[in-house]
């Protein structure tokens, strides 16, 4: 998701959104509200780990929560706790412990399953089909009893309310092959729009074509109450789409209960009611109802969220080795929300939480509490005795599935004027609309962007380099494949050669947009300015800050030159990266302007590679294109974040995973010293 959890497919339908949360770029595994492990003070440090000297000892307040609670401060509050309305981190991270899914991830892969409300499943030969064998025995919170008409409920339901700017494209483009509910309706009445024409809205359709777009989501999924299975049909192959079923997008509700709320009652009658609703207009809204660990207990809106252990939870047996089973062995969870980093800082202090989210920027401000530090993403990870008297265990260095980049546009909007490229010409005061249509202009931009400083000194060490569109650990990705790396000197070569060799004489200025509060963005433009001008005192980059919504305004109109673009993978697989930075229609890229010839091509191994099942063939297919980006610079690919997380060290059992957001809070306890 663009950080800001609002990806899709076309930029029409979601909007680039370059930061879904500022700080989920720099510390993913402490969003809201990643829970953590450490070791008691008398505890030795297990063979293999390291004994550093500890620091001077200092008297902290001893933990104010209790043994079976664990409290959160961070600094987010959900949208709506609907899993199939919220595409946030805040309502995601709470809806992942109300509900159960039809599978599990295994503990931190994002690619291995484990069965939950399903408890076997297959998949056809060809692909385009998976059916699921539904657990027996299971109760929702409410008291209904879990059978197969539900999961069907639950998938037709969502693909149905389809919420402008949802997450429900994520699971209609593999079952239905489109991107919006409109669309698949549209596609039953006839001609679409010319190519840039506006798309019809839904209640502007045929009744006939709104029932037929509902009769193809009840036949794409489907249930056998008898037999206890449920049978998901695809429009295409989707290798990633267990990882789909295993978010807190697909959790499974009720249908009787939802029913009785006043939500969609299951038929095609007037489906159309239930559909792109407001937050609040949702039954799940502000109330669920599903089978996880934790029930709702409160939510006071803009303040704290209160999850109760559930008795009834039905796991008895552990879903991986180690792994937890039978009621939470913490009994409540608090999650805080605080956005005034002195104020969670001093609860930290004081002893009244167990979790803080800390910004980059007040890292050094919480190092004196650091007890000891895990290098990873959780207490298997080599551990360093920092201080003996410390509070909190650090874990620190592990991969996120979040990235950032500065995008080119290769046909800058000019309609009504644009100030953001001054005179339009190549003068001095301005660059021309095609200005980065120039490859070697593309390539100057990189060579000049010193990538080891903004990792050094803006991420403060927490990042990595990336190597093109595709992140470390998926396919396609080369720890070695060749790059473009920062030179003044071939920053300055490359652009006496672009133009003709006109701009060491005429020199250029263009004006770069970011975000208000993105602080991150506004160094990284610094930084690239300060890298051009050193090429040449006569290139100007300027910086302006501007409101979310105008910068979004902007970047979908083609208007910025260049943008600071953020990501935060929706799935764990190659081709989200490479959709949302390289194909026409991607989620960045599809507001870069591609040149015909280039986008046709990166189309086509985009799509072919997204299909593609031989998994050596898939793998192939993905370096070619991250070669491709790096071929023809498309963009300055910068960083792959890399997480913090801090916690109380009483807490245990914490673990970070790349694609679900929060905190695995089922999993942790507070054993008695």
């Amino acid at each position: 998701m663009r950080r800001s959890r609002l990806q899709g497919p076309t930029p029409r339908r979601h909007a680039v959104v370059t930061l879904i949360l500022l700080a989920a770029a720099a510390c993913r595994g402490a969003e809201p509200a990643p829970a953590g492990e450490g070791s008691p003070a008398s505890a030795p440090a297990p063979a293999g780990q390291i004994e550093a000297s500890p620091g001077a000892a200092q008297a902290w307040p001893a933990s104010k929560v209790p043994g079976d609670t664990v409290v959160a401060a961070i600094a987010l509050d959900p949208a709506s706790l609907d899993p199939f309305w919220t595409y946030e981190i805040g309502g995601l991270s709470i809806d992942r412990m109300l509900y159960d899914r039809l599978v599990d991830f295994e503990r931190e892969k994002p690619d291995a399953f484990v069965p939950a409300l399903a408890t076997e499943w297959s998949t056809a030969a060809d692909g385009l089909s998976l059916t699921f064998t539904i657990r027996d025995g299971v109760t929702f919170h409410a008291g209904g009893t879990l059978e197969p008409h539900d999961v069907a409920y639950t998938y037709r339901r969502g693909l149905l309310q389809d919420r402008s700017g949802g997450p429900m494209w994520l699971y209609l483009k593999p079952i239905l092959g489109v991107t919006s509910i409109t669309e698949l309706a549209a596609s039953h009445a006839g001609p679409t729009p010319a190519a840039g024409g506006d798309p019809p809205a839904l209640g502007d359709l045929p009744a006939a074509a709104r029932q037929a777009a509902c009769q193809a989501v009840q036949a794409a999924v489907t249930a056998d109450d008898a037999a206890g299975t449920v049978t998901i049909r695809l429009a295409a192959p989707t290798p990633w789409f267990l990882q789909l079923v295993a978010m807190p997008y697909a959790s499974i509700v009720d249908q009787e209960w939802m029913v009785e709320q006043g939500d969609w009652d299951g038929t095609c009658t007037d489906w159309t009611r239930w559909h792109d609703p407001a937050a609040e207009e949702t039954v799940l809204f502000d109330r669920a109802n599903g089978t996880g660990p934790y029930t709702l207990a409160g939510w006071k809106k803009n303040e704290s969220i209160t999850l109760e252990g559930w008795d009834g939870y039905w796991r008895t047996e552990p879903a991986w080795e180690g792994g937890p089973s039978g009621p939470p062995r913490i009994e409540h969870v608090v999650v805080q929300n605080i956005e005034e980093w002195g104020t969670r800082f001093a609860k930290l202090q004081s002893g009244e939480v167990d979790h803080v989210y800390v910004p980059l920027p007040e890292i050094d401000q919480v190092e004196p509490l650091v007890h000891a530090e895990h290098a990873g993403g959780d207490a298997s990870a080599p551990r360093t005795v920092v201080r003996d008297d410390g509070i909190l265990t650090l874990f620190k260095g592990y991969p996120t599935a979040t990235a950032n980049a500065i995008t080119f546009n290769f046909a800058i909007g000019t309609t009504g004027g644009n100030d953001f490229i001054g005179s339009g010409r190549l003068d001095g005061d301005g660059i021309p609309p095609d200005f980065f249509g120039d490859l070697d202009v593309r390539r100057a931009f990189v060579q000049c962007f010193d990538i080891d400083a903004f990792i050094r000194d803006v991420m403060r060490g927490d990042a990595v380099q990336m190597r093109g569109p595709i992140i470390a650990g998926l396919q396609g990705y080369r720890d070695d494949s060749p790059i473009i790396a920062f030179d003044i000197d071939a920053c300055g070569a490359s652009l006496a050669k672009a133009w003709g060799g006109k701009l060491p004489a005429t020199g250029f200025r263009l004006v770069a947009p970011y975000a208000e509060g993105w602080t991150e963005a506004e160094a990284a433009l610094d930084i690239l300015a300060d890298g051009l001008s050193r090429a040449n005192p006569g290139y100007k980059l300027e910086k302006v800050q501007m409101p979310w919504p105008t910068l979004l305004d902007n970047i979908n109109n083609r208007r910025l030159p260049l943008a600071m673009t953020g990501w935060f993978e929706d799935y764990h697989d190659a081709s989200n990266w490479a959709y949302t930075y390289l194909h026409s229609v991607g989620a960045n890229s599809g507001s870069q302007g591609f040149p015909p010839e280039l986008a046709a091509r990166l189309d086509t191994l985009v799509d072919q590679a997204a299909t593609e099942l031989d998994p050596a063939r898939r793998d192939a297919l993905y370096a070619e294109l991250q070669q491709a980006a790096i071929d023809n610079a498309t963009a300055i690919f910068m960083n792959q974040a890399l997480g913090r997380s801090y916690w109380r060290r009483e807490v245990e059992g914490w673990y970070i995973h790349p694609l679900t957001p929060g905190t695995d809070f089922y999993s942790l306890s507070k054993p008695a010293p």
